[in-house]
């Protein structure tokens, strides 16, 4: 039986400076997606929307008009996928789309006019399709596809089987609003140093994360995995869920804030890696961790890291310098009392050292450096240094990539 086309707008991005041609020679890849070119050779671009830093809704700007693909433009990509050049809807008129994210091309999108005309093409699927190239553009996704019935988005990656997971679940809530009107959500950035680089721990992870309903979409950017999850706090079972993860691999979540306009999505994919990573290096042992508890970490991560030292206070450096020369752990007893809430006896027994000889050390940084740890204003000042000396650390380590 001939394989039918899925009514759906595919968009495909392409890398700055990559041509079709450099694309088909990757068939084996494209061989599992069902993925439209369009005749790049011929620059057929007939929709454009421009994004600009900000105001992206209120500037969008798009015009429509129709191209014509020919036979020869489709025998390009018979090999890679054949179905293509076997269908006779796609030898008929199309829609030919261009997305331009942040002045650069990202990506051409063909809509089969089978369906749709100038005509009865309406602005919301317009608007549709410009938020899937948006979304795909922030993201750095690898393919997006818009259903063209309703305004719901499909985002999915080479790393992932299933297309989105619960996709009946996410089509009922994205259903019959633009994706402006969103539900509540937060994002779970999935973290382990260990097997965040094999894809095939990965599939296994996204397969069981994909089974659990309390997850209404799973998806991967910029090499991580992330979920989204309806909901102003995590559902109970998903919690257990995720903790049992962590006790088994040694996994760590980092959870956005809450929000509810899927523009926002960009920044709440930061908010949790920014979590996760200051939960990392902060040596923190739970297992799911909120960006509300760590929005005071995030300011080091403004510090351009060629500049990081420039933030750092003259008593953390002179510190730094004094163990460096004499062998002594006058920092890492700063570290203890940090992540152990300022507390004595917590910090002592964390170091394994008695409670007096804790109170000692603390008591020669005060005559070495000018500092004392029970002072607020000190704290707070060597809170901020060591965090920024810390994601400094984290990053020359390359656990950031």
């Amino acid at each position: 039986m001939e394989k039918t086309i899925p009514s759906r707008v595919f968009l495909t991005l392409l890398k700055e400076g990559k041509r079709l041609q450099d694309l088909v020679d990757q068939g084996a890849q494209l061989l599992n997606n069902p993925i439209m070119f369009a005749d790049h050779d011929h620059q057929p671009q007939a929709f454009s929307v421009n994004y600009p830093a900000d105001d992206v809704q209120d500037r969008m700007h798009a015009q429509l008009n129709s191209a014509e693909l020919n036979k020869k433009a489709l025998d390009k990509i018979a090999d890679p996928i054949p179905f293509l050049s076997q269908n006779p809807a796609f030898r008929r008129r199309h829609l030919v789309c261009k997305a331009i994210w942040n002045d650069r091309w990202i990506g051409t999108l063909m809509i089969p006019e089978v369906e749709y005309s100038l005509e009865n093409l309406d602005l919301e699927l317009v608007r549709t399709i410009a938020d899937a190239c948006a979304i795909a553009g922030m993201l750095e996704l690898e393919t997006a596809a818009v259903d063209q019935r309703r305004p719901t988005v499909y985002v999915f990656n080479d790393l992932i089987d299933d297309r989105i997971a619960n996709a009946s679940a996410l089509e009922k809530r994205l259903a019959g609003g633009p994706l402006t009107r969103f539900f509540p959500y937060r994002v779970i950035h999935v973290h382990s140093a260990e097997y965040e680089n094999d894809p095939r721990f990965q599939s296994v992870m996204t397969a069981q994360l994909r089974a659990r309903p309390e997850v209404d979409w799973i998806f991967r950017a910029r090499g991580r995995v992330f979920l989204l999850c309806e909901g102003e706090q995590l559902p109970l079972a998903l919690t257990q869920f995720l903790i049992q993860l962590h006790d088994q691999y040694g996994f760590v979540y980092g959870v956005s804030d809450c929000a509810q306009d899927l523009w926002k999505l960009k920044w709440m994919v930061q908010e949790a890696v920014t979590t996760t990573r200051f939960a990392v290096y902060a040596e923190r042992k739970q297992a799911i961790h909120n960006y509300d508890d760590y929005k005071f970490y995030a300011v080091a991560d403004l510090a351009e890291p060629e500049q990081w030292e420039n933030y750092l206070t003259v008593s953390f450096k002179e510190i730094l310098d004094y163990d460096a020369k004499n062998g002594t752990e006058y920092l890492k007893t700063i570290q203890y009392y940090l992540v152990n809430d300022a507390n004595l006896q917590k910090a002592s027994e964390a170091m394994f050292m008695h409670k007096n000889t804790l109170v000692y050390r603390m008591k020669r940084i005060r005559e070495l450096f000018g500092v004392d740890l029970e002072v607020n204003k000190d704290l707070l000042k060597l809170y901020f240094s060591f965090a920024l000396y810390k994601l400094h650390q984290f990053r020359s380590r390359n656990l950031d990539h």
